[in-house]
């Protein structure tokens, strides 16, 4: 499929589409017309590393539950990515990501977040604590060398994977993860300490 460089087929009449599978295909972009396909829950583009670019008209995509961007070359994600209230499940593992929008913070659904391996991502907006749904953060492999205070705000949070990055502190509001039960922070060579407030982590199992 990586001789695909555009939609081979019109999207007009495809309203009624619940995925889209586009994995491998060799893409450049996303047609602005996506925004027609109002029932879309699952939209998957892994593997097209040649894909650089989301519209901003994806976030008429109302419907839409999952977004795979796994190993792609985009770059950014559009701020209308807030506008996905149903949104459960964000990867965007090895693709060249360099920020999160600020705007992630309206998804209110939101329950998995993946971006292992993007070596372009620097930060963590201090919207992420307004994601108050989310149970699993893993951002292992990235160029994080922090998290927010916010963070302190998700207690849904089970899983937060931070191996392999340049973080050199966690903050105390960590403490109040009352449902955290996985912190790993393998290859974390600059963190110097962790938290007192660590203890407070009562569910934790896994450090």
């Amino acid at each position: 499929m990586q001789s695909i460089q555009q939609f081979p087929f019109g999207m007009r009449n495809m309203g009624s589409l619940v995925m889209l599978n586009l994995s491998y295909m060799g893409i450049t972009e996303l047609p602005a017309t996506i925004r027609i396909l109002k029932n879309l829950r699952i939209l998957r583009a892994f593997g097209c590393q040649s894909l650089e670019k989301i519209p901003s008209t994806i976030g008429d995509l109302r419907s839409l539950q999952v977004l795979d961007l796994r190993y792609t070359s985009v770059n950014v994600l559009p701020d209308t990515i807030g506008d996905l209230q149903e949104l459960r499940s964000i990867e965007v593992n090895g693709s060249k990501i360099r920020e999160l929008p600020a705007s992630i913070g309206m998804l209110k659904k939101l329950k998995i977040l993946w971006a292992v391996k993007c070596i372009s991502l620097e930060e963590i907006p201090s919207t992420i604590g307004d994601v108050r749904s989310l149970e699993v953060l893993n951002i292992s492999g990235t160029r994080i060398v922090g998290l927010p205070d916010t963070i302190g705000n998700l207690h849904e949070l089970k899983v937060l994977h931070l191996d392999q990055t340049r973080i050199q502190k966690l903050p105390p509001s960590i403490g109040m993860l009352k449902r955290l039960e996985v912190l790993t922070l393998e290859n974390c060579g600059l963190l110097a300490e962790i938290p007192s407030e660590i203890k407070d982590c009562t569910k934790l199992k896994v450090l």
